[in-house]
């Protein structure tokens, strides 16, 4: 949906058509075509007949994602809930929800991506590290933030996180279109939309 020119994510409709646009793939770093003068479909990028990539689509939805977020610098924050067991002698449910947070629009004071965050393992050899998509402070606060466009967080790196004590929540971009989608929806989608997130450490 998206193409980079001199660094700098673009969509379809706002460079010249053709190879003429100067684009290149998010993913594989090839050259794009910009397909955005006919009457029937909506602007798009392709790549050079013959030239497949099995990853540009979510490379480039991914960065668009980490954009948003960076340059709004504040993002709808689920609320934060944790499980607790009631008397087993009293009757209702046996568990419950606390509500620690409620769901916010939050505002940062800085927002950056990808970050390597050192998690101090059992013994100094052991340290690790993770690398979250994007690190949102707020005072002393720190939020961070994965970005699932296919892929799941994996579970080594989910426990890692929760075992170091991060707050992690993920943006799931999977209800949002794959190809005919702009920045601006990205961006609303990702800034503002409350249903793709969900606490994950």
């Amino acid at each position: 949906p998206f193409g980079l020119l001199s660094g700098v994510l673009v969509g379809p409709a706002s460079v010249p058509n053709g190879r003429a646009c100067g684009c290149v793939c998010p993913g594989c770093k090839r050259p794009l075509f910009a397909y955005n003068q006919g009457e029937v479909r909506d602007p798009y990028f392709g790549h050079a007949p013959g030239e497949d990539c099995d990853r540009g689509t979510e490379t480039a939805l991914h960065m668009a994602a980490k954009l948003a977020l960076v340059t709004a610098k504040r993002m709808s924050r689920p609320g934060l809930v944790k499980p607790v067991v009631s008397d087993p002698l009293a009757d209702g449910p046996r568990y419950q929800a606390e509500v620690i947070e409620q769901a916010v629009m939050a505002l940062y004071d800085e927002m950056h991506d990808e970050r390597d965050v050192k998690i101090s393992g059992e013994s100094s050899s052991s340290s690790s590290f993770v690398r979250p998509d994007v690190r949102a402070t707020a005072g002393e606060l720190v939020d961070w933030i994965e970005i699932r466009v296919t892929n799941a967080v994996s579970v080594d790196k989910q426990l890692a996180m929760q075992k170091a004590g991060m707050r992690v929540i993920e943006v799931d971009m999977r209800m949002l279109p794959r190809q005919r989608v702009s920045l601006e929806e990205v961006r609303s989608f990702v800034v503002d939309e409350l249903t793709c997130k969900r606490w994950i450490a």
